[in-house]
């Protein structure tokens, strides 16, 4: 120990003042005395101070220990806070991805039903129509060539063709007349005039109103309603109400009437379906002209 050597000293000057003392030596006695208390003081002096040091040394020692404990648990909870973030991140861009593919593969569907329903759309037209009686020219004028030239063969193949193209014409133009005939009793219904009317009048309109109309439109049109839901299906009640309306060709000022809404929120719908159904911007009167030819 540090202070070893003191307390022999202690010990050796309280000896020699004991000899001194019984020797009669006071003097020396006193001084040997007091060197040993003094020497003893220093002993105490240096103990406390170990002990002191031994004391601070064990709570710097806890207080560290401490201290790194309190560090170990936020580096824990930091690293859980850094893995939460980055799993999380992590499932953000794996949902996001998913979303983006699934957002495109029903734009691609969407496309698809576009174009589909366009070719319909054209081949009920008249260019259609048009473009068949072209056709038939054309192969008629091809057989009398045929004709002359004695080519029985190509002669046959062309009356073939001739007679196909015929047939889809004749089916085409009974299928007109049957959609002019239904549409000429849908214009001439009941429910017509009613919705008519109801643009100039005070008339309550209730459900089965709407739905005796879905129903007449359904009949004049091949499943209107159905077809506009293939296309939209999260149609709101207010924008069905506004495409059955065009197509019994209410204005947008009579059509505001009827749903109770302004011409202005009218309009929007009709501009809000164009780019929903069609993915891109349009006009009101483009989405009138697709509701009308659908």
């Amino acid at each position: 120990m540090p202070y070893a050597g003191l307390r022999q000293q202690v010990t050796l000057h309280e000896e020699l003042a004991r000899l001194d003392y019984a020797e009669g030596r006071y003097a020396e006695a006193f001084s040997h005395a007091s060197q040993s208390m003094a020497l003893r003081d220093s002993v105490t002096s240096l103990t406390e101070t170990e002990e002191v040091a031994k004391i601070n040394a064990l709570y710097n020692y806890h207080r560290t220990e401490e201290m790194n404990r309190q560090l170990e648990q936020r580096n824990r909870r930091q690293r859980g806070w850094l893995y939460g973030i980055v799993s999380a991140a992590l499932l953000a861009a794996c949902a996001t991805a998913v979303w983006l593919r699934q957002k495109k593969h029903e734009a691609a569907l969407q496309r698809q039903k576009i174009r589909n329903l366009e070719a319909e759309q054209y081949r009920r037209s008249e260019a259609y129509r048009a473009e068949s009686r072209r056709q038939l020219a054309e192969l008629e004028a091809q057989l009398c060539k045929a004709e002359k030239d004695k080519d029985t063969a190509r002669r046959e193949l062309l009356e073939t063709r001739h007679a196909l193209l015929e047939l889809s014409a004749a089916k085409d133009r009974i299928e007109q007349q049957e959609r002019g005939l239904l549409v000429s009793q849908l214009h001439r219904s009941s429910v017509y005039a009613f919705f008519h009317k109801a643009a100039h009048e005070e008339i309550r309109i209730t459900a089965e109103n709407w739905q005796e109309l879905r129903a007449a439109i359904d009949a004049a049109y091949d499943d209107f309603t159905g077809r506009l839901y293939s296309l939209c299906p999260n149609l709101s009640e207010m924008e069905l109400h506004i495409c059955w309306l065009i197509k019994i060709q209410l204005s947008p000022k009579d059509m505001a009437q009827v749903v109770g809404r302004s011409q202005s929120a009218v309009s929007m719908a009709r501009t809000r379906l164009y780019k929903k159904i069609h993915q891109k911007e349009g006009t009101t009167s483009d989405f009138d002209k697709f509701i009308a030819d659908l």
